[in-house]
């Protein structure tokens, strides 16, 4: 397995496991499963062409996450872990530590010291595998998103990866 930028040219990849992800696990992600649908292909390429999101790959893609590396000065040593998603078939193998270890790697080589995530609080698997990598649960928000009528809070992560 390997862990990369994505580009332009996996912009349909990563659109098919939003499709999945959105529709699996519609908490996980600040995107509706009916606004991913809607994305265009045009949409999809600029996404990915960010810069900020990550694929892993074997054999196509099987996952994604965002890596917000900040380039303010006084949030340099902080970055931002999310989405993070890994298809369903490829749950419970290495896949997702995979990811985690090597978002962890490219942070840390940036100079960053703090990793943070948003997590659904109803998530208790993804809890439960960010606790695993070390992260720690700071804070809760109320309300985060609204899933239709249903209100879903957000629980902050965060992980030291140096002193």
């Amino acid at each position: 397995m390997i862990v990369r930028p994505l580009g332009a040219e996996d912009a349909a990849a990563w659109h098919a496991l939003m499709a999945e992800g959105t529709r699996t696990h519609p908490a996980a992600f600040l995107l509706s499963p009916r606004e991913v649908g809607e994305m265009t292909q045009a949409q999809a390429v600029e996404s990915v062409s960010r810069g900020h999101l990550h694929g892993l790959f074997d054999d196509g893609l099987i996952g994604f996450s965002g890596l917000h590396l900040w380039q303010l000065d006084r949030l340099r040593h902080r970055a931002d872990i999310g989405p993070f998603f890994v298809t369903e078939g490829r749950r419970g193998t290495e896949a997702a530590n995979t990811l985690m270890e090597a978002l962890a790697a490219r942070a840390k080589e940036a100079g960053v010291i703090w990793l943070d995530l948003w997590v659904a609080a109803s998530n208790g698997r993804a809890r439960a595998f960010y606790r695993r990598h070390d992260f720690a649960e700071i804070a809760r928000r109320e309300d985060a998103v609204r899933l239709g009528e249903r209100s879903e809070d957000d629980v902050l992560m965060t992980r030291r990866l140096s002193r």
